[in-house]
């Protein structure tokens, strides 16, 4: 089987089956196709999904005693999920932990393909007709287009995600057309959408392409200075703990920072007191301005959590929480060894997403988190970017071969 070019091992298909049965469930059911999938049919593209897996898993992964401890690890966060939330995150996890040992730029490219492939139908259904094409009237801003989605932010996120792949895939080989292409996608979409946040991002994302196509020693250049990444998701989730509970209104900064975040801030002290935060966590149904399946909004009064590192934290627990914070840390201080400062930029990039979209705990915006399982417990087998050689280096093979040839020709060594 060949993605982008590349060979996937025969043992693999099954890993990239479930993975792409996954993220085709959870793209539909985003959309106003989620009116033509039952719970029963998403669920078990779930049950197949899992299926898959187990069978991967049995077939071609060999167990060492770290492999096994890691699996009990990711059984609690499986079974965790499925008491506080429901089958398709237990789903997700299940797909990190057996995607320890994949190649991360092979799954790159089969994310990309398959995310722009579906998000371009559902646009064009939308477009069409073939599917509702929303419209939030608005009387402070622009009307919002939902482009056959059921909330308005969410073409934008997937369009980043497109983007951050795009960024870590091409790297500074990333071609002008392609930048103006994403470039075009990311303003249309926000004219459409009005999702500010989104495409700030994707622009921040796009300029830091370019220079460093330009400039592509910058990152060598920066050297210890990298670590700031290592620090970036703690540093995020300590400050949205300090914001959160320290929240005052009255507070010139705050107040500004709340406006400009469509007062996210207000909702994140309010589920914070509401809902508290437990060692592991607990069943909460926040209420948001997305639709249903059939296109209707909640009666209820608003209480969402945008944050991702608060909703994690009050949904999964402590525990959790602090298990999924190490790895991460972990993984981008193995990437600052190995001088892969791509992932470590799009996982900054990542961070500074969560304290403003809780989607980034999901697969279908973020497939890097797989990249942190390949880390702390897998082979490792994705890219890391070449290393400058420094200095003359011998291989011992080749060293015992001149000295043989010496010895032959009978010079002293």
């Amino acid at each position: 089987m060949i993605a982008g070019g590349r060979q996937i091992r025969t043992g693999d298909v099954l890993y990239y089956i479930a993975l792409g049965l996954y993220l085709f469930r959870t793209l539909m059911q985003s959309s106003f196709y989620a009116a033509y999938i039952s719970d029963r049919t998403s669920n078990a593209f779930c049950m197949a999904a899992i299926l898959l897996l187990v069978l991967h898993e049995l077939l071609f992964e060999k167990y060492s005693a770290r492999t096994w401890i890691w699996l009990a690890v990711f059984s609690s966060f499986c079974m965790n999920a499925l008491r506080v939330d429901h089958l398709p995150v237990a789903c997700m996890f299940l797909l990190i932990f057996c995607g320890r040992n994949m190649s991360m730029e092979q799954m790159a490219r089969f994310v990309l393909a398959l995310l722009a492939i579906l998000l371009a139908f559902i646009v064009l259904s939308a477009e069409l007709g073939l599917i509702t094409n929303y419209v939030r009237v608005e009387t402070t801003r622009n009307n919002r287009e939902y482009l056959g989605f059921l909330y308005a932010l969410y073409p934008g996120g997937y369009l980043l995600h497109i983007i951050l792949l795009c960024f870590y895939l091409y790297r500074q080989k990333i071609s002008a057309a392609l930048l103006a292409l994403l470039g075009v996608s990311a303003l249309w979409i926000y004219r459409k959408t009005d999702s500010r946040m989104s495409f700030l991002l994707s622009l921040l994302v796009l300029v830091l392409a370019l220079l460093l196509k330009l400039f592509p020693k910058i990152p060598q250049k920066l050297g210890k200075i990298n670590i700031l990444h290592v620090l970036l998701y703690p540093a995020a989730a300590v400050f949205t703990i300090v914001v959160t509970v320290g929240y005052n209104l009255s507070v010139g900064w705050m107040a500004r920072l709340n406006t400009v975040l469509a007062q996210r801030l207000v909702y994140q002290q309010k589920s914070f007191r509401r809902y508290g935060i437990t060692w592991f966590g607990k069943e909460i149904r926040w209420v948001g301005n997305g639709l249903n399946a059939n296109g209707v909004a909640s009666s209820h009064n608003v209480l969402y959590v945008d944050n991702m590192f608060l909703q994690f934290l009050q949904k999964y627990g402590v525990v959790m929480a602090c298990l999924v914070m190490a790895c991460v840390v972990l993984a981008e201080w193995y990437f600052y060894k190995t001088r892969n400062y791509y992932l470590l930029m799009v996982f900054s990039l990542n961070a500074l997403n969560g304290l403003i979209n809780d989607s980034v705990m999901s697969l279908s915006y973020n497939i890097f988190w797989i990249a942190a399982a390949m880390a702390v417990f897998g082979n490792r087998r994705f890219r890391e970017e070449k290393r400058k050689p420094c200095g003359f280096r011998i291989e011992e093979r080749a060293l015992g071969n001149l000295y043989d040839a010496a010895r032959q020709r009978g010079e002293r060594v």
